[in-house]
């Protein structure tokens, strides 16, 4: 991994792309893990016997990508947001502090509509966890379009862009599932952004605050 080139393309384009950022074993491990917890909302959050709580246990109704599994601050990911700072912060070249994770689990016919992310996304990450795309015959890997900009990842691979100023989308999937994990930074430490208004990563959105002693 060339730190200074990686530097330079980020420094350019306001984002940049690195091949292999996640050891492919891990990606494994996560990706099966993504696959229970998927199925799990999907089986279970209407079943009389539990309580399905949409901000701890994963939602279905995301504003940005309807119909795909999404789930704020698993604390599996925010392990991966945590341990994946320095990393971040060395190719960046500048001092970050995470916010909050934020994964999905696309489903043929999902997609990402053109959006750019709010305050506590300005230094953000997308990785690649895993896919099956064994429905289409050809070579497939779904893009991701940063700023108009179309990126194939492969398991492993990772962007680093700003999120607030560079648009990003996905058009229509057509494989069977995509697994995506995003990791979201910021260089500006307040009580408001670190850790997203909560009292400590891991915790899910019930205990978020925007109310701060000084």
């Amino acid at each position: 991994m060339n730190i200074n080139k990686l530097n330079k393309a980020y420094e350019k384009t306001g984002w940049v792309l690195i091949k292999e950022f996640f050891p492919i074993r891990l990606c494994k491990i996560v990706d099966t893990y993504c696959k229970y917890r998927f199925q799990n909302i999907t089986d279970f959050r209407n079943w009389e016997k539990i309580t399905y709580r949409p901000l701890t246990d994963g939602i279905l109704s995301d504003p940005h990508a309807p119909g795909a599994g999404s789930f704020y601050a698993d604390p599996f990911m925010e392990a991966m947001l945590f341990n994946s700072t320095d990393k971040v912060k060395q190719i960046i070249k500048k001092d970050i502090w995470p916010t909050y994770s934020y994964w999905r689990y696309y489903r043929k016919d999902n997609d990402l509509s053109r959006h750019i992310d709010r305050e506590s996304c300005g230094i953000s990450a997308t990785a690649c966890i895993g896919f099956d795309v064994s429905n289409i015959k050809k070579d497939y890997k779904w893009s991701i379009f940063m700023d108009g900009t179309e990126v194939k990842m492969d398991p492993g691979d990772m962007i680093i862009y700003n999120g607030i100023d560079l648009p990003h989308w996905r058009k229509r999937f057509r494989g069977i599932y995509h697994t995506q994990v995003f990791l979201h930074y910021t260089d500006k430490k307040t009580l408001g952004l670190t850790p997203d208004t909560r009292p400590r990563l891991g915790l899910p959105d019930t205990f978020k605050t925007f109310e701060y002693e000084t």
